[in-house]
């Protein structure tokens, strides 16, 4: 600035402390030589200037020169496009909601391949900005606790504290020493934050149900299935349960014999010992009707179709 003939502490400032001043304002306190409203006006006024260069000084003339656009290329202008602090915040969520999405469904493949080619884009373009790494942290930190709440049986409170998490990264993300204006969108933070709730309440529901639902395979699948007795229990015997036939004893002391041909009911699974007590009518009939039911769903009917067989033309039918 002094080689230049600046101001030279205002030069220090908006280095040291980020200030910043209006083109009116840079005029008087020396920091620029003119303000011109297009391109051949500032041609003209800074025609016949002299200027110091690295041999010495020489003379501008810049009237009515010939003047030549270069637009920008694809490549830049796509960087310039990530220099936005809102395309960058939205890079860096939506990345990481692929990422949890991959990890809470191993598979997918695609939300796992474009959110790890998001992040990335998103970790670039925040190199660009002023950022806040705290906000940052904040926001990957939330994505941590909404996949902890998968598994773990926190009853919400990690998806809200994942949510509260994303909220102020959000806000923080851009530094207070950006430019004005140079600030993520709120209603873009809000939108994310609402879509990020109703996704995590699908999920939950997802697990919900999954949790409650009963086992289909396995030895948790045979309780409270409806056998029959083919050895008598006196009280250890043989029942014929799910098509198999098993070692089963009878549950509880009250009873210490049934007879071969009643039904029983599986209560337990202790290693290959079933732990058996006799069925009551209800139950019996519930079994009755799913079987009937699994018989009717599986049934494969074929219906004639009668009628006079083809012929061609002319020919007599038989």
């Amino acid at each position: 600035a002094n080689l230049r003939g600046r101001n030279a502490q205002w030069a220090e400032q908006a280095v040291r402390e980020a200030v910043n001043v209006t083109a009116d304002q840079a005029l008087q306190l020396h920091v620029i030589d003119l303000i011109a409203p297009d391109l051949p006006t500032l041609l003209s006024d800074i025609d016949g200037r002299t200027v110091q260069m690295a041999n010495g000084t020489a003379t501008l003339q810049t009237k009515d020169a010939a003047t030549r656009e270069i637009d920008m290329t694809y490549v830049e202008s796509f960087l310039q496009m990530l220099a936005d602090p809102t395309i960058a915040y939205l890079l860096l969520s939506l990345g990481l909601l692929g990422l949890y999405v991959e990890l809470s469904h191993p598979g997918v493949t695609v939300p796992g391949v474009v959110g790890g080619i998001a992040v990335v884009l998103g970790l670039f373009a925040l190199g660009t900005l002023p950022v806040n790494w705290a906000g940052v942290l904040l926001i990957a930190l939330a994505f941590v606790l909404f996949a902890a709440d998968l598994f773990l049986p926190s009853f919400g409170t990690l998806t809200i504290g994942g949510l509260v998490s994303f909220v102020l990264g959000s806000y923080l993300l851009i530094g207070s020493n950006a430019p004005p204006g140079y600030e993520v969108a709120r209603p873009v933070i809000w939108t994310l934050t609402a879509c990020l709730l109703v996704f995590s309440l699908f999920l939950a529901a997802a697990v919900l149900k999954a949790r409650l639902r009963r086992p289909a395979t396995g030895k948790q699948a045979m309780i409270d299935m409806v056998g029959t007795v083919r050895s008598a229990l006196k009280p250890s015997g043989m029942v014929f349960v799910n098509g198999e036939l098993w070692s089963a004893t009878l549950e509880g002391r009250g009873q210490t014999e049934v007879p071969e041909g009643t039904p029983v009911v599986v209560t337990r699974v202790e290693g290959l010992r079933l732990v058996v007590r006799p069925a009551t009518a209800a139950e019996v009939a519930r079994a009755e009707q799913a079987e009937r039911q699994a018989e009717v769903g599986d049934r494969r009917e074929v219906i004639p179709v009668v009628g006079a067989p083809l012929t061609k033309p002319g020919t007599p039918s038989p």
